[in-house]
């Protein structure tokens, strides 16, 4: 083949699979803020079907003139200080973020403003007049939770008197009903995303409080660590395949019968450095596997600039496939070294 035509991609790829565990649909578990921090530290449970089963949605200050492709307003972008309805809670004018029937869990807590965060921010749970958690400012990191890096942690040149905001991973379950507001006592815009999960009714949820939180403390400092610093990948069993993938090409393998879960990828180019490690890295942007490596869940650098990789648990399919696509890069007639695999 004419290299000068099309560039070479050599990729040694090594497969390593995990056994996956099958969740009993039927098993009657509570959930529980430990059972919840158990689960986010158990990098294996995105392989397998959830028990008890649930159903993710989202509140967010999106703008409510964005309806349908086909109907006004569907590139309204006005997507701040957008709430569902505004109610009085004795006496305070209170704007509702979110208001859900339990049970469910809110497990995640995203938001950012400007400088002026003046208000309190509240979560009230199961009915309860009072709030469970509240926060004396439009930032999450104002609270008294207590709760570190990563499951609470600002954004990137956020500060307390300054524009931007925080990020909250901590679970808060709750059994019958949960209402989030904002009190607004300053100006500016805000922003918001509350992600949370409904499960059926019957279900049996223990409801957040901080006492409860108390409890599990050790178990919530663990999984702060365990989420920084993953274990490595503990595999069964390895494949490997040699050869060279032309662009607009595919090469690959066929995995073996399951049931069982592909436990980490990985990707290792030869590069001159960082900068032509990042180009090359996404010259194989139009390969699936390759471009989660690259856009990122769970990547980390291992080491050298060209090699990534992403503990990710996926329930494994039929085979690996490798598709390289038109290179982005040059064509100055040399080969691509290229390290692809599941270990």
């Amino acid at each position: 083949m004419n290299r000068r035509a099309c560039m070479q991609f050599r990729w040694p790829a090594a497969v390593v699979l995990g056994a996956l565990a099958l969740a009993s649909a039927a098993a009657a578990t509570e959930v529980t803020l430990d059972s919840l921090l158990k689960e986010m530290t158990d990098f294996s449970s995105v392989a397998r079907w959830p028990a008890p089963e649930f159903a993710l949605h989202q509140c967010s200050s999106h703008d409510r003139a964005k309806v349908a492709p086909d109907q006004p307003g569907w590139f309204a972008n006005n997507v701040f200080s957008q709430y569902l309805r505004e109610e009085m809670h004795s006496g305070r004018h209170e704007h509702v973020m979110m208001d859900d029937s339990g049970p469910g869990a809110i497990v995640r807590f995203w938001l950012t403003t400007g400088p002026n965060k003046k208000g309190t921010l509240r979560v009230y749970l199961d009915g309860a007049t009072e709030p469970a958690i509240s926060f004396p400012a439009y930032d999450l990191l104002a609270g008294d939770l207590r709760v570190g890096e990563p499951l609470l942690q600002p954004h990137p040149g956020s500060s307390a008197a300054g524009n931007g905001g925080s990020t909250l991973m901590l679970p808060i379950p709750y059994t019958k009903h949960c209402k989030v507001t904002w009190e607004e006592a300053g100006d500016g815009p805000r922003y918001y995303q509350i992600n949370y999960r409904t499960y059926a009714p019957g279900t049996m949820v223990r409801t957040f409080d901080l006492k409860g939180l108390e409890l599990v403390r050790s178990r919530l400092n663990q999984a702060g660590e365990s989420l920084l610093a993953p274990d490595e990948a503990v595999s069964r069993r390895t494949l490997s395949l040699d050869g060279d993938v032309p662009a607009g090409e595919s090469a690959g393998f066929d995995l073996p019968a399951g049931p069982a879960a592909v436990r980490r990828l990985e990707l290792r180019v030869t590069a001159d450095g960082a900068a032509d490690a990042e180009r090359r890295l996404r010259s194989l942007v139009s390969a699936e596997p390759a471009a989660v490596l690259i856009g990122g869940i769970r990547t980390m650098p291992r080491g050298t600039p060209g090699d990534r990789k992403c503990d990710f648990w996926m329930a494994q399919a039929g085979s690996v496939q490798l598709p390289c696509g038109r290179p982005r890069l040059p064509d100055d007639g040399r080969t691509l070294p290229v390290g692809f695999g599941f270990p």
